[in-house]
């Protein structure tokens, strides 16, 4: 019998590898169709004028150390692309630490970004100083 667990164990855990192998920010995902693709469509492109796309965002490129805050926080008058979208971005005070880098990690790397991984202990230390 636990040779047979073991083995099944063994099993699990090369299953789980395989998938984050193949799909590596699979909460991130969850996360962004749950929490914003309401409002920034599911492929990032945003609603023309109204919110603010995160496909090729200059935002998201060059506040990266502010996304955690913004996340957190919410925030209106969002500059990106020269232009301003002023629907307020509502705050998202539930999403654990965790969550806000599997989310960062998935908006930073989606749709041909390709930006350095985010830690826990980035946002966690970015989130102090928002406060």
């Amino acid at each position: 019998m636990r040779i047979a667990t073991t083995g099944l164990f063994g099993v699990l855990i090369l299953a789980c590898f395989w998938a984050c192998k193949e799909h590596p920010f699979t909460q991130g995902k969850a996360l962004y169709t749950h929490n914003c693709a309401n409002c920034h469509i599911e492929d990032g492109s945003g609603s023309r004028g109204i919110t603010p796309p995160l496909v090729g965002s200059d935002f998201l490129k060059n506040h990266l150390a502010d996304l955690p805050c913004l996340v957190r926080n919410g925030m209106k008058g969002v500059p990106v692309n020269k232009q301003i979208y002023e629907l307020e971005m509502p705050a998202n005070t539930t999403l654990t630490d965790v969550e806000i880098a599997n989310l960062m990690n998935y908006l930073t790397n989606e749709w041909g970004a390709k930006e350095p991984f985010v830690k826990t202990e980035t946002v966690a230390a970015a989130l102090e100083k928002c406060k």
